[in-house]
């Protein structure tokens, strides 16, 4: 109740403030159900603005391919991996023995490979991957991974995940590759929230070999809705072929993570990767 010694002048003017505000959350509410989705036809509008160590304003494109055979040092620069992440859950910092290098110790062609170490961890997950960004996969789009994996041992490797294609602009929503089933004998795709169903093999699923070289190929048809496709091989054998949801409405996807990605086993592991490709169009075996 409005104080009685208000005159009628204020209670004129609190009762227009009032309606005022409604007209605005009611304007608001009418903006957001009219909304116009998301314009991806033009990815010229999705350049990223920055600057160098100068400070130099530098524009840069947004692409679709990209491949890394580690014959070389792992290069942190535009072109090629922009951040080698050794952290634990969240983005707090990682075991100190958590690493990335080059390797010849286990290779799949040329000389070299990528060798990810995480540490044993009884209460919190551990990763050691390398993070690429500036892709541009909105929906409607096709997106192809292709990397050969060599996991030694007998380890528990059950939650252990691979690969990771994500949303900046979305919390990090995304897909990813997983291991699950006792042990981690079977792959899965797992999805974030908003992007999708779980996809597991229900049907004899195929076990994931130990202590030799397997190669995994994706394609991700992309799409808010029922026309959305995956496709997994792996050694060639499609193991999963679904249909659904598998990237959430106003996004588009632009980074991966490729490694140890996430190690929630609870276990020390080393992991190798070799030949990793991206792109739009689909990748020979």
């Amino acid at each position: 109740m409005l104080p009685s010694n208000w005159s009628f002048t204020r209670k004129v003017q609190l009762a227009a403030a009032v309606i005022g505000m409604l007209g605005v959350c009611m304007l608001s509410g009418l903006l957001k159900t009219t909304r116009q989705p998301m314009d991806f036809s033009d990815p010229g509008k999705f350049l990223v603005r920055t600057r160098d160590q100068d400070g130099k304003e530098i524009v840069l494109e947004r692409v679709n391919s990209f491949a890394d055979d580690f014959e070389t040092v792992i290069s942190r620069k535009i072109e090629g991996w922009h951040q080698e992440m050794k952290l634990s859950s969240g983005s707090k910092p990682g075991a100190p023995a958590n690493n990335l290098q080059t390797t010849t110790e286990q290779v799949h062609t040329g000389m070299f490979s990528l060798k990810t170490q995480t540490s044993q961890d009884a209460h919190d997950l551990q990763k050691a991957a390398l993070l690429r960004e500036l892709f541009f996969f909105p929906p409607h789009s096709d997106f192809w991974f292709s990397a050969w994996y060599y996991i030694p041992g007998q380890s528990d490797i059950e939650n252990l995940f691979l690969f990771d294609l994500e949303a900046t602009a979305n919390d990090g929503l995304g897909r990813r590759l997983m291991l699950t089933g006792s042990n981690g004998r079977y792959l899965m795709l797992e999805g974030k929230q908003s992007t999708g169903p779980q996809y597991a093999q229900t049907t004899s699923p195929v076990p994931f070999p130990r202590d030799q070289w397997v190669h995994l190929k994706l394609h991700l048809h992309l799409s808010t809705g029922a026309e959305g496709r995956v496709e997994l091989w792996q050694d060639g054998m499609l193991i999963l072929d679904k249909q659904g949801p598998n990237i959430p409405p106003d996004t588009f996807y632009d980074r991966i993570e490729v490694g140890q990605t996430a190690n929630s086993t609870h276990q020390a592991l080393t992991v190798y990767v070799d030949d990793v490709r991206v792109s739009d169009k689909p990748i020979d075996d």
